[in-house]
């Protein structure tokens, strides 16, 4: 028999126990999505060496590395645990729990299955709290907010047990992000603190409150604004002691208000300012970490070169199968304007296969790298040499269209004939990045031609900004002494050589002036002012001889 690893999505209908809407703010007391790399804390029985840590089974809407249960080695009538370490839940009512769970079924000729189980620590008994079968083939799962009434006011452990006769007819179970919360149960008094606002996590990046008052009857309500002319604003649905940042690509400030209900007294944390948000991306990675590896990209500004040893410095990074360069400075890329670009892939063994690399660009910042115009590069099919690698170059155009402000950009290299910007492959590898697509603002005036202007001294010059598809734009002008003027029409009087130089212009989103300016690529106008020439001097009496020729005289000037 041959195993065949594929993935069915199916819907089904789940009767868990959902915890009801209350007013009282939930806090995150416990949380696991393995971002190490190892189990840490989470234990089994030595010799169950089915569980490991890794990108196989990766839920969907996870982020690799995750745990997961393998079908391999073979195994007859089993019944393995993954347990989680102690979770304290001593000062807490309502708790409830969130994970993610895929199994990747392989056969229904046997029944093979995954419990989903807790027990307080004073107890001997294991309580069920949702039992899974491969009886319908693949599927996905996210659950949230399931009740787990015993673990109120306790220390308590969950864990995923996986049972059944033959592993062989699953390929496996994956599981991430765990996430346990609870309500305080002791009431507030007096006068709460709100703590400060710390940012956790890349993917998505989660605001905690860190030296907040957790009581009961505590309420909490997150508020943001633009950094720019913004307006404080309660952000809905935002009621607990952790916020789960969306994506924007603005400047924008989060504070939380901290209110016990008790007394009547609040308290307003600092804000914290974040200049942007990226979007989330589906997982893509390698699952081998031989043969293909990225070894550069260039494009714009961005030059990053690695090698079979790098390890990639951002989150969730695995050597040889997955690079996070997001922590880079993003590459800023204006629309309109056409950039050359260039991958090198190498190998990290001694043959040369064939395989394709592509780039993609989320132009219209939706959180996914599949609409049309995205992909702006697919390789031929073929392969270079173990000793220089695969040199591809090309180039594309960032669309006029394109949203504003910093998206990601991912580059895939995998050793087949086609490549996709989502899920797992066998040889090569993905790097993410994020560049910064900008907008430069329109201009025109007394005698411009392409953005350049040749003045005598004394002329009047004018120039108009102008910035098609936005309403109502700001600008700001850099003048070439260094100064800033936020006109959108530059009147330029009696101009003389030293207003010469190079006119900046920006467009700020937010109408809001800065220095140097956010968010809009410069528009460069060049104005060349030539000096009035002298009068000329012509002799007042000339003398010509008779039969001497006459000349003729030319006054300039």
């Amino acid at each position: 028999m041959t195993k065949f690893f594929t993935r069915l999505l199916l819907s089904i209908a789940l009767g868990l126990v959902v915890s009801p809407s209350r007013s009282l703010a939930q806090i995150t007391i416990f949380t696991e999505n393995w971002s190490s790399n190892t189990f840490g804390t989470w234990t089994f029985p030595s010799g169950q060496g089915n569980w490991l840590v890794g990108a196989a089974y990766t839920p969907l809407g996870a982020t690799a590395p995750n745990a997961y249960f393998s079908w391999s080695p073979q195994i007859t009538n089993y019944s393995y645990v993954l347990v989680s370490p102690v979770i304290n839940a001593t000062a807490y009512t309502a708790i409830t729990l969130d994970y993610k769970l895929q199994l990747n079924n392989f056969s229904t000729s046997t029944l093979e299955q995954l419990a989903v189980e807790y027990k307080p620590t004073s107890s001997g008994t294991w309580t069920l709290i949702t039992n899974y079968t491969n009886t319908a083939g693949s599927f996905d799962v996210a659950p949230t907010n399931i009740s787990i009434p015993l673990a109120n006011t306790q220390n308590f452990q969950i864990r995923f047990r996986v049972y059944g006769q033959d592993s062989y007819n699953i390929n496996g179970w994956g599981v991430d992000d765990i996430n346990v919360k609870g309500t305080p149960a002791i009431p507030c008094s007096g006068k709460p603190t709100a703590g400060v606002v710390t940012p956790t996590g890349s993917c998505p990046t989660v605001l905690n409150l860190v030296g907040t008052t957790i009581l009961a009857n505590i309420n909490v309500q997150w508020q943001s604004r633009l950094v720019c002319g913004g307006t404080w604003t309660n952000i809905p649905g935002a009621t607990t002691w952790s916020y789960t940042l969306p994506t924007f690509s603005q400047p924008t400030q989060f504070r939380a208000i901290s209110v016990c209900t008790n007394s009547n007294q609040s308290d307003t944390s600092a804000p914290l300012t974040i200049n942007s948000m990226p979007a989330c991306y589906c997982t893509s990675m390698a699952t081998s970490t031989a043969d293909e590896d990225i070894f550069n990209v260039t494009l714009g500004t961005l030059n990053n070169s690695s090698n079979c040893t790098t390890l990639a410095p951002g989150p969730g990074s695995i050597m040889n199968q997955y690079s996070n360069y997001k922590t880079l400075p993003p590459t800023n890329l204006k629309k309109g304007d056409t950039y050359p670009f260039s991958i090198t892939v190498g190998y990290c063994g001694t043959g040369a296969y064939n395989n394709v690399a592509a780039i993609y660009i989320d132009f219209n910042q939706n959180g996914v790298y599949t609409d049309p115009g995205e992909n702006v590069y697919l390789s031929a099919y073929g392969a270079g040499t173990v000793a220089a690698g695969r040199l591809l170059t090309g180039s594309f155009t960032v669309p006029s269209n394109a949203a504003s402000g910093i998206t990601g950009m991912r580059v895939v290299a995998a050793e087949s004939s086609t490549v996709s910007p989502c899920g797992n492959y066998t040889w090569g590898e993905t790097e993410d990045y994020l560049v910064n697509i900008l907008y430069s603002p329109n201009v025109t005036g007394t005698g411009l031609v392409n953005y350049q202007g040749t003045y005598c001294a004394g002329a009047n010059v004018t120039l108009t900004a102008s910035a098609p598809g936005y309403t109502n734009p700001k600008f700001v002008w850099k003048i070439p002494n260094g100064t800033w003027d936020t006109s959108t029409t530059l009147t330029i009087n009696n101009i003389q050589p030293s207003q010469g130089g190079n006119y900046l212009l920006y467009m700020l989103y937010n109408a809001c002036p800065g220095n140097p300016p956010d968010s809009s690529y410069p528009r460069l106008v060049q104005l060349t002012v030539n000096p009035i020439p002298p009068m000329p001097t012509v002799a007042s009496v000339i003398t010509y001889c008779q039969n001497d020729p006459f000349d003729s005289i030319h006054a300039v000037g």
